[in-house]
Order: structure tokens, then sequence, then C-alpha cells
């Protein structure tokens, strides 16, 4: 496009050729110093303007560089290249705003050959969303599906629309086309039905049911090979109340990751109040798995079905294999230490692999508390403290645990009254 712009230009002389030579060897700095003096004594020349938005886009100069264009547009409104170089500038410098969707639609009114496309008749639907011009909007995006069936952007501010209005009837008739589609990730397919789904109420669950069910089947059918479509097929199961179902698309995951812990976790999490089921499930697991951390995984589980169980000396047992085998896991680091600190065990131990796991993951107020709580039953009141107001200012205070052990350690500092406080606070929880 460069050296056609060149040859468009030759006739206005020798200096602006020669500048357009240097913009072609990406020689941009001599090129603006030329330019400005150039368009000092021709004003009025948009090419020059437009070769000085190349120079200060590669200054990263995007607004300077999108009044260049503009500039070079007012001069010549008949060149589209000023148009198009102009509205992918804008989209750099103009993110939150309509300049870009009114650009669009300057350019499909100026140039309807060119630019009455699907990509440019989203962009018009999108600004006219934006102006509450729903009917048009619609029309320019079915109009765009017309032209191209398979256009993402159009489908997926379809799909927006109806979701935002909740017409889940709509939502259900354009979601088949995206799952299907070619060019869209597995994970991002996963997160747009896992939305519509969480979208909508207990009632609109009931009927849309078979809509449901249906979307997760065509989801495994396009992606046989792919562990997030049972996944995803399994937590619908299990939102029905379904664990046989979810159960059976689990152990599908199984069959596609043999020597990962991930599906028999979720299996047994299906039956958190029937341990032995639980406890069926975790042995199974160790009969397939190889891969010592994933082992680990299983062992850590069983260690906690135990301790909270029936068997706290098994429990333990099982976090220690757990630990041998996994002693980078920050989870099992941390709930084999909190294990010690409620049996009042070896907290010397316990300190140091809670430490450890609040050192993998800093941020996360369980692991506060954990570190917390030890230090609070070695005695070290203040060290406690600091820890806990951590912990608060991560999301502790939604934790009635974590309240309740903050108030122990406020109660061992004497401070009374504000340990009745987060006492109260944890009562609410």
């Amino acid at each position: 496009m460069l050296l056609c712009s060149v040859l468009a230009v030759s006739a206005r002389g020798e200096s602006i050729i020669d500048i357009a030579q240097l913009i072609s060897n990406e020689d941009y700095s001599r090129a603006k110093v030329l330019l400005n003096r150039y368009l000092s004594l021709n004003p009025e020349d948009d090419m020059a303007w437009y070769y000085l938005s190349f120079c200060l886009w590669n200054e990263q100069d995007y607004e300077g560089s999108a009044n260049c264009l503009q500039r070079a547009k007012e001069l010549d409104p008949s060149n589209p290249n000023y148009y198009e170089m102009l509205f992918s500038v804008a989209e750099v410098v103009y993110k939150k705003s309509t300049v870009v969707d009114s650009l669009a639609l300057e350019m499909m009114q100026k140039f309807p050959n060119k630019y009455n496309n699907p990509y440019f008749l989203t962009v018009l639907a999108k600004s006219e969303f934006k102006s509450h011009k729903d009917s048009l909007a619609l029309d320019h995006l079915n109009t765009a599906l017309e032209k191209d069936p398979g256009f993402l952007m159009a489908s997926g501010l379809l799909l927006d629309y109806y979701m935002d209005k909740s017409d889940f009837t709509s939502a259900f008739n354009i979601l088949p086309s995206i799952v299907m589609h070619p060019d869209l990730d597995v994970d991002t397919k996963a997160d747009i039905i896992t939305g519509l789904v969480n979208s909508m109420g207990p009632s609109q669950l009931r009927i849309f049911l078979k809509r449901i069910d249906e979307v997760c089947a065509l989801f495994i059918e396009v992606h046989p090979r792919d562990m997030q479509s049972y996944i995803l097929a399994a937590s619908w199961a299990e939102v029905k109340g379904d664990k046989a179902e979810a159960e059976k698309f689990y152990r599908s995951v199984v069959e596609l990751s043999p020597d990962s812990s991930l599906p028999w976790l979720m299996m047994e999490a299906l039956y958190s109040e029937d341990a032995p089921k639980r406890e069926k499930i975790l042995l199974e697991a160790l009969d397939h798995l190889s891969d010592k951390k994933e082992i680990a995984n299983v062992y850590s589980s069983l260690a906690t079905l135990y301790f909270y169980g029936k068997d706290k000396n098994k429990g333990l047992r099982y976090y220690e294999k757990a630990y041998k085998l996994f002693p980078e896991s920050a989870n099992i680091l941390n709930n084999y230490a909190y294990a010690l600190s409620l049996e009042k065990k070896d907290l010397k131990k316990a300190k140091k692999m809670a430490k450890k796991a609040l050192d993998l993951r800093p941020e996360e107020p369980s692991y506060l508390d954990t570190y917390a709580f030890i230090l609070y039953l070695r005695g070290e009141y203040q060290e406690a403290k600091k820890y806990y107001k951590k912990a608060l200012v991560y999301g502790g205070k939604e934790h009635k645990e974590i309240l309740e052990h903050y108030a122990l350690t406020l109660e061992a500092l004497g401070e009374q009254d504000l340990a009745e406080y987060y006492r109260n606070l944890a009562k609410d929880k």
C-alpha cells in the first residue's frame, strides 16, 4: 500500500518521494524531520500527514498518529486508506470511547462495497447497542451472520445480548454454533456454557434442562478427547443431583488422563456425606496412579478423610506419606501442619511446614490462619496477631474459624474487648 502511495504522489516533487522511501526503510526519525519541514510549506498535503502518522506511531505517540490521520482524512475524504489506518490506530487510542464505532459506521456509509462485511457490521451493532438501538443492532448482527454464519464476534455479541435480556430460548439457539466453532478453544467454550448456566435461576434450569443436556452432549461430541468437556458435563450432572451420571463422566476423564488424580478427587467430592464410598474411590485411585505427586494428592485426601473421621492417627500417617512424596505441595504442607496443630503434636515441625506453605502462597487466608494458630499454640502471641491481621486483609473476615482463632490470640494478649468483638463476628458466619 505504501509503494502505491508513493506512485500517487510522485508528481508532487522529489522530496515527498524521498520521505516515503525513508519510511519504507523504517528510518522514521529522519523522515519525521523532513516531514515537519515539508508540512510547514505544504500544510494541505494529505499524503504528508499520512506519512507523519507512521513516524509518530513508531514513537508510540498514538494520539499524535491518530490526529495526523484525521487531518489526512479531512483533506482527502475519498481515500479509504486513511480511514483504515485511522481505524487501526483508534482501536489503540480510543479503547473506551465510541470513536471507533462511529468511524466504522462512517466507513460503511462512505465505502459500502469495501466495508459492508461481518466485522464492520458487528462493530456497528456494538455501537448501536450502546445507544439503545437494539432493533438496528440485531438487524446488523443477523446480516453479519448471514454473510458469514461462523463469524464468532457476531455470535458472541448476540449471545451476550440474549443473556443480558434473559432470553434463554434465543441464547440456546445460538450456543451450538459457538460450541462447534473450530477457532475457539475448549476452555473458552466451557466458560461460555458455564456462564450461561450460572446466569439462570432454579426455575429456568428446570425449564431448559433438556437444552443444557444437549449442549453438554454436543460439547463432548465436538471435543471427544478433551477432559474439559467431560468435566463440564459431570458438573452439570452434579447440579441435577445425578451423582451416578457425574461419576460416569469423571471416569471418562480417567480414561483420557490416566495418571491424573484430578478426576478421582472430583469423584470423591461427589460423596461428601458417604465416607465409605469416598474411601473406596480414593483407594481405587491408588491402584491406577503411578506419578508420585498424583499419589501424594490422593494420600492427602485419604488423610483428611481419616483425620476428620474416626481415625486421627491413621489420618496423620497418611499426611506424612503425602508429605514425603510431595514436600513442595502448599496444600499438603498446610493441611498436615493444621492437623498437627489441632492435635497439639510436634508444633516445631508444624510451624516449619506452615511457614513453607505460606511462603508459596503468602496471600491465602487459610494458610495465614494455620501459621498464626501454631504461633498462638506456641505462646508467640504478638507474632500470631501480626499474621491474623494479614489474614483479615486477604479475606479472613469471611471465615468463622479464622475469626475465632484471632479472638483466642487477642484474649491471650489481654485485649478482651477486641477479642469479644471478633468472637461476635464469628457467630454471624
